[in-house]
């Protein structure tokens, strides 16, 4: 169980950093209709969600990425979510479309050249998905942009479900604590510590595993 709106917040907001970097828009619908507390498989879910929006945000210059959620096929205790993810961007060829999900297919050599990538990450979404009994399709048009479609079965839970820890919301982490953070782009990086600051949190940031390993050499770590 988990508080469905929350965790959907905590990444639109985490993007909205990495868009304003851009200087594009990010804007989102997320309807106080949809339940409060859902059963599901939150970790996956957000990482579909930030996928695609990394996605989204990386191949548009302008313009700008909106996102929609909406309740299908509601029954008492179950419904499903759609989850929609459109961008202004390069937009997707026709020839490509039927392929986009399978390894290491992306558009041309040119497209990894200038906006990085290899394509993998789509065929992980549409495994995450998939094992969690939804479905994923795409429309685009090239110099358009593009529309990712996402569709997960949810049950419908309730407070009483949730983890104690859940429901306490005073989230501050004890004072002093020393973290190692391992971030190699830079917006993330100033998001992550601008939250830490926040919380009262010390942190330590390098650039890869690498670095990691030779900072632990060197000093302690909490976490």
């Amino acid at each position: 169980p988990f508080r469905l709106h929350d965790q959907m917040n905590h990444v639109l907001e985490a993007m909205r950093v990495r868009a304003q970097s851009k200087r594009i828009s990010l804007t989102w619908l997320l309807p106080d209709t949809l339940p409060p507390v859902v059963i599901g498989d939150p970790t996956r879910i957000k990482q579909v969600l930030a996928n695609l929006l990394s996605n989204a945000i990386k191949f548009t210059e302008k313009g700008g990425v909106t996102v929609s959620f909406a309740q299908e096929n509601s029954e008492e205790s179950a419904f499903t979510l759609a989850l929609q993810v459109t961008d202004t961007g390069i937009g997707i060829p026709p020839d490509v479309l039927p392929r986009l999900f399978a390894k290491f297919v992306q558009a041309d050599a040119s497209t990894t050249r200038q906006f990085g990538g290899t394509g993998l990450g789509l065929a992980i979404i549409k495994g995450m998905v998939e094992r969690m009994g939804g479905n994923v399709g795409v429309s685009s048009t090239v110099g358009e942009g593009t529309t990712f479609t996402v569709n997960i079965p949810l049950r419908i839970g309730s407070e009483a479900q949730l983890p104690e820890e859940t429901i306490e919301t005073s989230g501050m982490a004890p004072a002093g604590l020393r973290l190692l953070c391992a971030e190699d782009d830079l917006v993330n990086r100033e998001y992550l510590q601008s939250l830490l600051s926040g919380l009262g949190v010390a942190a330590v940031f390098v650039e890869n595993g690498l670095d990691v390993v030779n900072q632990l050499k060197r000093e302690r770590f909490d976490a």
